[in-house]
This record gives structure tokens, C-alpha cells and sequence, in this order.
């Protein structure tokens, strides 16, 4: 079960808002539409895996808590079993 649903990052919303209010002239701007689209993309494909995942574990005792990382033993994770 999905506990913490994903939104998108601090800085794609920045990125997001950032192209709303540049000229479309600005030397920066194509600079900045690239890194938009790359974490855009992303995002999108993270959103996508949350699909499969939320069908994996549906019927078993794990959680999945998005940007939260756990320690357990010696490597970190987001799921809770």
C-alpha cells in the first residue's frame, strides 16, 4: 500500500514556474526548458512505476512511503514490511 503518494519535486516546480515568468528571448531560457523537460521526464517515469508498484504490493503487508529513506542494516530503502 502506497502511504506517502509522490508530487513532484521542489525544483521541477521551480523549473515550472521559472519558464512561466522568463522572456522567451532570454539567452537562459533554452537552458532552462532542457533541464524542465529532463526532470519532467523524470517524474513521469517514476509516476509511472508507482502503477506497477501500487499492483505488486496491494495485497501484502508492505507500505511504500515516497522521498523517505530508511536505514536498514546496511543499505537504506522506502518500504515497510
Amino acid at each position: 500500500m502506497i502511504i506517502k503518494a509522490r508530487k513532484p519535486s521542489i525544483f521541477l516546480t521551480q523549473l515550472e514556474t521559472l519558464l512561466k515568468r522568463i522572456k522567451p528571448q532570454h539567452p537562459s531560457r533554452p537552458l532552462i526548458e532542457k533541464d524542465y523537460l529532463k526532470f519532467r521526464a523524470g517524474y513521469n517515469g517514476e509516476k509511472s512505476i508507482d502503477y506497477y508498484l501500487a499492483d505488486q504490493i496491494e495485497n501484502k503487508n508492505t507500505f511504500l512511503f515516497h522521498d523517505l529513506r530508511l536505514p536498514h542494516k546496511d543499505k537504506f530503502s522506502n518500504l515497510i514490511r
